[in-house]
Protein backbone atom coordinates (compact mmCIF):
# COMPACT_ATOMS: atom_id res chain seq x y z
CA UNK A 1 0.00 0.00 0.00
CA UNK A 2 2.76 2.47 0.88
CA UNK A 3 4.49 1.71 -2.42
CA UNK A 4 1.23 2.28 -4.29
CA UNK A 5 0.64 5.61 -2.55
CA UNK A 6 4.19 6.73 -3.29
CA UNK A 7 3.87 5.86 -6.98
CA UNK A 8 0.50 7.63 -7.14
CA UNK A 9 1.94 10.77 -5.55
CA UNK A 10 4.87 10.79 -7.97
CA UNK A 11 2.59 10.36 -10.98
CA UNK A 12 0.26 13.09 -9.74
CA UNK A 13 3.10 15.50 -9.05
CA UNK A 14 4.33 14.93 -12.62
CA UNK A 15 1.20 16.62 -13.93
CA UNK A 16 3.39 19.68 -14.40
CA UNK A 17 6.95 19.30 -15.66
CA UNK A 18 9.89 20.40 -13.54
CA UNK A 19 10.77 23.91 -14.66
CA UNK A 20 7.34 24.28 -16.25
CA UNK A 21 7.30 27.14 -18.76
CA UNK A 22 4.55 29.74 -18.83
CA UNK A 23 4.54 31.80 -22.02
CA UNK A 24 2.53 34.87 -23.01
CA UNK A 25 2.27 35.97 -26.64
CA UNK A 26 0.59 39.33 -27.24
CA UNK A 27 -0.27 41.35 -30.37
CA UNK A 28 -0.24 45.15 -30.10
CA UNK A 29 -1.42 47.32 -32.99
CA UNK A 30 0.13 50.77 -33.20
CA UNK A 31 -3.22 52.28 -34.18
CA UNK A 32 -4.63 51.17 -30.81
CA UNK A 33 -1.74 52.77 -28.94
CA UNK A 34 -2.10 55.99 -30.93
CA UNK A 35 -5.88 55.99 -30.43
CA UNK A 36 -5.42 55.67 -26.69
CA UNK A 37 -3.14 58.70 -26.62
CA UNK A 38 -5.76 60.65 -28.58
CA UNK A 39 -8.62 59.43 -26.38
CA UNK A 40 -7.53 58.36 -22.86
CA UNK A 41 -11.06 57.16 -22.02
CA UNK A 42 -10.88 54.27 -24.47
CA UNK A 43 -11.08 50.76 -23.05
CA UNK A 44 -8.62 48.71 -25.06
CA UNK A 45 -7.43 45.14 -24.73
CA UNK A 46 -4.48 43.30 -26.21
CA UNK A 47 -5.22 39.81 -27.60
CA UNK A 48 -2.87 37.41 -25.84
CA UNK A 49 -2.23 33.69 -25.97
CA UNK A 50 -1.04 31.92 -22.84
CA UNK A 51 0.84 28.62 -23.02
CA UNK A 52 1.38 26.42 -20.00
CA UNK A 53 3.70 23.43 -20.34
CA UNK A 54 2.01 20.14 -19.51
CA UNK A 55 3.03 16.50 -19.42
CA UNK A 56 0.76 15.00 -22.04
CA UNK A 57 -2.45 15.34 -23.99
CA UNK A 58 -4.12 12.90 -21.60
CA UNK A 59 -3.29 15.19 -18.66
CA UNK A 60 -4.62 18.13 -20.66
CA UNK A 61 -7.95 16.40 -21.26
CA UNK A 62 -8.23 15.42 -17.62
CA UNK A 63 -7.32 18.75 -16.01
CA UNK A 64 -8.03 21.46 -18.62
CA UNK A 65 -11.27 22.58 -16.96
CA UNK A 66 -9.61 23.03 -13.58
CA UNK A 67 -6.63 24.81 -15.15
CA UNK A 68 -9.04 27.15 -16.94
CA UNK A 69 -10.91 27.92 -13.71
CA UNK A 70 -7.66 28.80 -11.92
CA UNK A 71 -6.29 30.97 -14.73
CA UNK A 72 -9.63 32.76 -15.14
CA UNK A 73 -9.42 33.96 -11.54
CA UNK A 74 -6.23 35.87 -12.41
CA UNK A 75 -6.49 36.71 -16.13
CA UNK A 76 -10.22 37.02 -16.72
CA UNK A 77 -12.01 34.91 -19.32
CA UNK A 78 -9.86 32.23 -20.97
CA UNK A 79 -11.25 31.08 -24.33
CA UNK A 80 -10.39 28.80 -27.24
CA UNK A 81 -8.79 26.20 -24.95
CA UNK A 82 -6.61 23.73 -26.86
CA UNK A 83 -3.64 21.39 -26.68
CA UNK A 84 -0.53 22.06 -28.75
CA UNK A 85 2.82 20.36 -29.18
CA UNK A 86 6.10 22.13 -29.91
CA UNK A 87 9.65 20.76 -29.84
CA UNK A 88 8.47 17.51 -28.24
CA UNK A 89 6.73 19.42 -25.42
CA UNK A 90 3.00 19.65 -24.77
CA UNK A 91 1.11 22.81 -23.82
CA UNK A 92 -2.22 23.90 -22.43
CA UNK A 93 -3.10 26.91 -24.62
CA UNK A 94 -5.80 29.54 -24.19
CA UNK A 95 -6.64 33.08 -25.30
CA UNK A 96 -7.10 36.04 -22.96
CA UNK A 97 -7.38 39.82 -23.26
CA UNK A 98 -4.85 42.00 -21.45
CA UNK A 99 -5.82 45.62 -20.65
CA UNK A 100 -4.06 48.49 -22.46
CA UNK A 101 -4.31 51.76 -20.54
CA UNK A 102 -2.90 55.27 -20.49
CA UNK A 103 -0.34 55.83 -17.73
CA UNK A 104 -1.89 53.39 -15.26
CA UNK A 105 -2.35 49.68 -14.65
CA UNK A 106 -5.11 47.47 -13.28
CA UNK A 107 -4.92 45.06 -10.36
CA UNK A 108 -4.10 42.06 -12.53
CA UNK A 109 -0.99 39.96 -13.01
CA UNK A 110 -0.13 41.68 -16.28
CA UNK A 111 -1.32 44.75 -18.16
CA UNK A 112 0.04 47.15 -20.75
CA UNK A 113 0.18 50.92 -20.57
CA UNK A 114 1.58 53.79 -22.60
CA UNK A 115 2.76 57.18 -21.37
CA UNK A 116 2.42 60.50 -23.15
CA UNK A 117 5.95 60.40 -24.58
CA UNK A 118 5.38 57.06 -26.31
CA UNK A 119 6.89 54.53 -23.88
CA UNK A 120 5.08 51.22 -24.14
CA UNK A 121 5.11 49.53 -20.74
CA UNK A 122 4.34 46.08 -19.38
CA UNK A 123 3.11 46.00 -15.78
CA UNK A 124 3.56 42.93 -13.59
CA UNK A 125 1.99 42.26 -10.19
CA UNK A 126 4.38 39.91 -8.40
CA UNK A 127 2.15 39.65 -5.34
CA UNK A 128 -0.79 38.53 -7.47
CA UNK A 129 1.47 36.11 -9.33
CA UNK A 130 2.63 34.59 -6.04
CA UNK A 131 -1.01 33.93 -5.12
CA UNK A 132 -1.43 32.10 -8.43
CA UNK A 133 1.78 30.17 -7.74
CA UNK A 134 0.47 29.16 -4.32
CA UNK A 135 -2.76 27.94 -5.89
CA UNK A 136 -0.85 25.87 -8.43
CA UNK A 137 1.29 24.42 -5.63
CA UNK A 138 -1.73 23.48 -3.53
CA UNK A 139 -3.62 21.98 -6.46
CA UNK A 140 -0.84 20.09 -8.20
CA UNK A 141 2.08 19.95 -5.73
CA UNK A 142 4.23 22.00 -8.09
CA UNK A 143 6.38 25.06 -7.43
CA UNK A 144 5.69 27.77 -10.02
CA UNK A 145 8.37 30.47 -10.35
CA UNK A 146 8.63 33.82 -12.22
CA UNK A 147 11.91 32.62 -13.79
CA UNK A 148 9.79 30.24 -15.87
CA UNK A 149 7.85 33.12 -17.48
CA UNK A 150 8.44 34.09 -21.12
CA UNK A 151 7.02 37.17 -22.85
CA UNK A 152 6.70 37.75 -26.59
CA UNK A 153 4.99 40.83 -28.01
CA UNK A 154 4.22 41.19 -31.71
CA UNK A 155 4.19 44.89 -32.57
CA UNK A 156 2.14 45.55 -35.71
CA UNK A 157 2.41 48.78 -37.70
CA UNK A 158 -1.04 49.43 -39.14
CA UNK A 159 -0.56 53.23 -39.23
CA UNK A 160 -0.12 53.35 -43.06
CA UNK A 161 3.30 54.98 -42.66
CA UNK A 162 6.72 54.04 -41.33
CA UNK A 163 7.23 54.52 -37.58
CA UNK A 164 10.51 54.91 -35.70
CA UNK A 165 10.85 52.96 -32.48
CA UNK A 166 13.60 52.66 -29.87
CA UNK A 167 14.47 49.44 -28.01
CA UNK A 168 16.98 48.11 -25.50
CA UNK A 169 17.45 44.80 -23.70
CA UNK A 170 15.16 42.80 -25.99
CA UNK A 171 15.28 40.40 -28.90
CA UNK A 172 13.57 41.44 -32.12
CA UNK A 173 12.76 38.59 -34.49
CA UNK A 174 15.43 36.61 -32.63
CA UNK A 175 18.15 39.26 -32.94
CA UNK A 176 19.52 40.69 -29.66
CA UNK A 177 19.45 44.44 -28.99
CA UNK A 178 21.44 44.84 -25.75
CA UNK A 179 22.04 48.58 -26.24
CA UNK A 180 19.74 51.49 -26.95
CA UNK A 181 18.98 51.51 -30.66
CA UNK A 182 16.46 53.11 -33.01
CA UNK A 183 14.92 51.06 -35.78
CA UNK A 184 12.24 51.64 -38.40
CA UNK A 185 8.99 49.73 -38.23
CA UNK A 186 7.79 49.86 -41.80
CA UNK A 187 4.17 50.15 -42.85
CA UNK A 188 2.38 46.78 -42.33
CA UNK A 189 5.51 45.28 -40.80
CA UNK A 190 5.40 43.03 -37.74
CA UNK A 191 8.19 42.77 -35.18
CA UNK A 192 8.29 40.06 -32.51
CA UNK A 193 9.76 41.49 -29.31
CA UNK A 194 11.03 38.92 -26.79
CA UNK A 195 12.07 39.95 -23.29
CA UNK A 196 15.63 39.19 -22.28
CA UNK A 197 16.15 37.71 -18.81
CA UNK A 198 17.53 41.03 -17.57
CA UNK A 199 14.45 42.94 -18.75
CA UNK A 200 12.08 40.32 -17.33
CA UNK A 201 13.86 40.24 -13.97
CA UNK A 202 13.77 44.03 -13.78
CA UNK A 203 10.03 44.05 -14.51
CA UNK A 204 9.37 41.46 -11.81
CA UNK A 205 11.40 43.42 -9.27
CA UNK A 206 10.07 46.89 -10.11
CA UNK A 207 6.53 45.95 -11.14
CA UNK A 208 6.81 47.44 -14.63
CA UNK A 209 9.23 48.01 -17.49
CA UNK A 210 9.29 50.06 -20.69
CA UNK A 211 10.22 47.75 -23.55
CA UNK A 212 9.84 50.06 -26.56
CA UNK A 213 9.52 53.77 -27.22
CA UNK A 214 7.41 54.91 -30.17
CA UNK A 215 8.19 58.09 -32.09
CA UNK A 216 4.99 59.18 -33.80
Amino acid sequence: MKKFLLISLVLFSMFFLAGCNFEMNSEIYLSDVYGLLENPELSLFVPTTIKLEIVSEDNFKQYKDRITDILSDYFGEVSNIRYEEENLSGFYVGDIEVPLLLEKSLESIVSFSVDKVGNLIMNFDEENFNVLAKTILEEFFYSFDPKDLFFNITLINDMKRDINIEVQGVYINGRPYPFLEKIVLKNRQKLVITFSNVLKDYMIREGKVSFVKIYW
